[in-house]
């Protein structure tokens, strides 16, 4: 579509321009959601990583990378591991201290994350 033809556009110029990661890799889950393709060619997933590499303490992309993995992925066990990594990065996130403990809460695990 346009827009991640202009989002892929922008990261040329700027390849370390977390914004349009975001955005682009959100896009792309949201269409991987809409076709119920979630397994096969994983788009949302290549924006998320190259993304966090090129920007690791991005703690907005791992958060959304988190989430993509939990709820679109059903893989509890990446999730935490990026959540873990957002908490590296800025331990005090209210978003990523609620999404993570949201997660934990609905799998049942009532750490002090869930509290």
């Amino acid at each position: 579509t346009e827009a991640s033809k202009l989002l892929r556009e922008i990261l040329e110029l700027d390849s370390k321009d977390a914004h349009s990661y975001l955005a682009l890799g959100r896009l792309e889950a949201r269409r991987e959601k809409s076709r119920r393709n979630n397994n096969s060619n994983n788009k949302a997933r290549q924006v998320f990583q190259e993304g966090v590499e090129q920007c690791p303490n991005n703690v907005h992309l791992l958060q959304a990378w988190a989430l993509y993995e939990e709820q679109s992925q059903n893989d509890a066990d990446r999730a935490r591991e990026l959540y873990q990594a957002a908490l590296n990065v800025d331990e005090y996130n209210p978003y990523v201290n609620h999404a993570y403990g949201l997660m934990e809460w609905k799998l049942g695990k009532n750490t002090e994350k869930a509290e």
